[in-house]
């Protein structure tokens, strides 16, 4: 299985020394850290919310993400993380800009408890609620554990993927004159959706000129991408196979662009990438950062749907 290599990744990240401007090298940018960045998981309540959070100090500065596991939301966390353990961090969503919506303040013990309060800022609900989270391990994306069925009346394919991941239908960034909808699945390590990293299905149209996305037939020849008919000597060729009726083209050479959820380039960084064909309808099946890692495992899931 071939690894995904992220610029911005763990095994090629590049950390900071104290006193360097760190502001490229971690997510979300709520806040610029001043020292070494070292990275906190905790799972917890905030009010009557299960969630699960994810912080990365450096100096006395932090930057974070917690979701609730009831909607997978991203709330965006950014402010100070003092060396007596004090925590004040402000709240927002990322809506497309990062906009505030409230103040966590707490304090974190020897025993790395977090225990505080969550206020909401004015015109928000909420009001103010209890904070008590406690250190956790790092989530795994790796795919271990039991593995459950997808299958959704909005996509023309079903598949299997981990039970502890979250689906998520939202509309296709290109509508097909079908209708069909884009999944993206998301691991549970809140790290991953603070750096965008997820593995996803996507239908894409058939343009005009009969390309598909970067992929396209040049004088009725077989399939490449990356090229066209002016650029021809940049031309690769896919890697074609077929299975349950599906006809797939791999591309695994596609270099993708690493922003933090509400904005913030981090780096260049590379994915997983294939085209699904059948009865007419095209669709991107892609991955990016640690999720994509058990793309192939899905991949061989995958039929389609009666």
């Amino acid at each position: 299985m071939h690894r995904v290599l992220c610029l911005a990744l763990l095994l090629s990240w590049v950390r900071a020394t104290p006193g360097q401007d760190t502001m490229p090298s971690y997510c979300p940018q709520t806040a610029r850290l001043s020292g070494t960045p070292t990275d906190h998981w905790f799972e917890g309540t905030i009010g009557p919310k299960h969630v699960r959070m994810y912080m990365e100090r450096g100096g006395q500065e932090v930057v974070g993400l917690y979701y609730d596991v009831a909607d997978w939301k991203p709330i965006l966390l950014g402010g100070k993380w003092t060396d007596e353990g004090n925590v004040q961090v402000t709240t927002s969503l990322a809506n497309p800009s990062v906009v505030v919506i409230g103040m966590l303040k707490g304090r974190i013990s020897f025993s790395g408890e977090f225990v505080g309060t969550l206020t909401a800022s004015g015109g928000n609900d909420g009001g103010q609620q209890s904070v008590a989270m406690r250190p956790a391990p790092q989530p795994s994306c790796s795919g271990s554990g039991p593995w459950q069925k997808f299958s959704n009346q909005k996509s023309p394919i079903s598949f299997s993927y981990p039970a502890s991941w979250h689906v998520e239908m939202v509309d296709a960034d290109m509508p097909t004159s079908a209708g069909d909808k884009r999944f993206v699945l998301m691991c549970p390590d809140p790290m991953s959706l603070a750096y965008g990293w997820d593995v996803g299905f996507s239908p894409e149209p058939i343009e005009e000129d009969g390309s598909v996305l970067d992929f396209i037939r040049l004088d009725g020849g077989p399939w490449a991408y990356g090229c066209d008919s002016e650029t021809r000597d940049l031309c690769r060729k896919p890697i074609v196979t077929h299975r349950a009726g599906i006809t797939i083209y791999r591309a695994d050479e596609i270099e993708f662009r690493t922003y933090c959820v509400g904005d913030g380039y981090v780096g260049q960084g590379e994915g997983h990438r294939f085209l699904l064909s059948f009865d007419d309808k095209w669709i991107q099946f892609f991955g990016m950062g640690p999720p994509s890692d058990i793309i192939e495992r899905i991949l061989s899931t995958i039929q389609i749907r009666n």
